[in-house]
């Protein structure tokens, strides 16, 4: 089968034109940091999980790209994006076959390969984009290199280089570089913590703080996606050591993680409360930043988590108001810092950091991602959308994703259509809602991720309002989204 079988049904119209691939590899890339004796079934959920960001991606680049998905990103959606996005050479494929390996699936489909071959063998260079940096990453471009394709790869460093990727996305690693920095620039600091070479040596250390009636923290150095980490708050200060050892194990029975060292026991922190009262909880707040191949930094901004009263997470707060003016103006020299030393190991791409405000208003910091991030691609859509200043007039809610119930019987024309609706609503408000993720929609459980831009959260709050109510009738409730509460916080 040649790949315009894969293609969708404009691939007659694919040209040279077309001299961007994008390659969503988050799914190999959780793969990578997951430890090989995770059960099948752990693995398959967070395959599926990863492969739907593949529709985040069709924001990635500019406006003539080919998209390699995992699996085949609904047409429906290609259309509405190419239509409403003025993305006209957007086009998509997918490799026969699905696995944790994604490039891997690329590399086994000569037909895919050859249509590569053919498409960009004769053009001088072409760009790639990639959710972050794999060894099968550089396997495919060196097989694409070797039959005359030419790779520009902007989002991950060279291949021999490629440790400093691995190095930074530890957390021992970062702890220590960390440390270092803080030497020069008091202003880095982090959570108490120490690296141990063990689970052993990590129960036996969370004394430290549980003697001390503080809380700690247990991370495993390559823990992914909230997973690897553990909480064992100053409630365990009085109880027998065996009793902890006994939760610990079975908390992370199915993790593999915390089977090898290093781990990290880190003091458990309060925040502050960013929401000065609301009932959204505090949350984290993350900045986001890309380093070039020719050593240039660019921070795109911050924003925070917005949790709910049982502290799970509903979504994400950027632009205007998404961080205190104050902190924002703290932390911005810190993401040039880190941006600095990420460069100073030969590192190329995109980097997140999370950041949690301690109650004196001090940022300390987490982990750090060598990787786009969950927001990424808000930025390249209010990029797109309103210029590189957006961030001074527009904030910007992300969903990724709302999780929802199927009422009844649902079509993705109707759901799309809902977003046209309220905009149509809402155009004079300076309002915009824009869907992301509706691949979600077929994972168990179902969800839907999607962008809501506007001047202030009350706006934003009565068009995500306005929205759940139209795909509630169009058979999807959604669930836990908070905006009551979102409309309270300020700005």
């Amino acid at each position: 089968m040649r790949v315009m079988e894969h293609m969708d049904s404009r691939a007659g119209e694919y040209s040279l034109a077309t001299d961007t691939i994008v390659l969503p590899n988050a799914h190999e890339f959780t793969r990578q940091g997951m430890d090989p004796r995770f059960t099948g079934t752990n693995l398959g959920i967070w395959r599926d999980v990863g492969s739907v960001f593949a529709d985040l991606a069709v924001f990635w680049g500019g406006d003539d790209k080919l998209v390699i998905s995992p699996r085949p990103i609904p047409q429906e959606y290609i259309e509405y994006v190419r239509d409403h996005f003025n993305i006209s050479g957007l086009f998509t494929c997918s490799p026969r076959t699905y696995s944790s390996m994604f490039c891997r699936d690329i590399l086994a489909d000569s037909a895919l390969m050859d249509d590569l071959v053919v498409k960009y063998q004769w053009a001088p260079s072409v760009r790639l984009h990639t959710w972050g940096a794999t060894e099968d990453t550089y396997l495919l471009i060196d097989s694409l290199a070797g039959r005359g394709v030419c790779i520009e790869a902007l989002d991950i460093p060279r291949r021999p280089d490629f440790w400093s990727s691995l190095y930074l996305d530890s957390k021992a690693g970062f702890r220590l570089l960390c440390t270092e920095l803080r030497q020069a620039d008091a202003r880095i600091s982090m959570p108490q913590g120490f690296i141990c070479d063990s689970l052993h040596d990590a129960l036996e250390t969370s004394h430290y703080f549980h003697g001390r009636d503080m809380g700690c923290v247990l991370k495993a150095n390559m823990g992914v996606s909230g997973l690897g980490i553990l909480v064992l708050g100053p409630e365990w200060s009085d109880q027998p050591k065996k009793a902890l050892e006994t939760f610990v194990f079975r908390q992370i029975r199915d993790l593999p993680y915390f089977r090898q060292g290093p781990i990290i026991v880190e003091r458990h922190m309060r925040g502050l409360d960013l929401y000065r009262g609301s009932r959204l909880q505090y949350g984290s707040v993350f900045f986001n930043a890309y380093v070039s191949a020719d050593k240039q930094v660019e921070i795109f901004g911050g924003g925070r988590e917005l949790r709910n009263g049982d502290n799970f997470y509903v979504g994400a707060l950027l632009g205007k108001g998404g961080v205190p003016v104050d902190i924002e103006r703290t932390i911005t020299p810190i993401m040039q810092q880190l941006c600095e030393a990420a460069m100073s190991y030969d590192y190329c791409g995109h980097i997140g950091v999370d950041f949690l405000i301690d109650e004196s208003g001090t940022p300390l910091l987490l982990e750090l991602n060598p990787r786009r991030c969950g927001e990424s691609h808000v930025y390249d859509l209010a990029s797109r959308l309103y210029g590189p200043t957006w961030s001074s007039s527009k904030t910007a809610l992300t969903r990724l994703p709302v999780y929802v119930e199927m009422i009844g019987d649902w079509q993705l024309t109707g759901v799309l259509e809902a977003f046209e609706r309220v905009n149509q609503r809402h155009r004079g408000d300076g309002v915009l809602v824009v869907p992301t993720c509706v691949s979600w929609l077929h994972l168990v459980p179902p969800g839907l991720g999607y962008v809501v831009f506007g001047s202030d959260n009350e706006a934003i709050a009565v068009a995500e309002t306005a929205l759940l109510e139209l795909l509630d009738r169009e058979g999807i409730r959604g669930q836990g989204s908070g905006l009551a509460s979102l409309a309270q916080t300020p700005q």
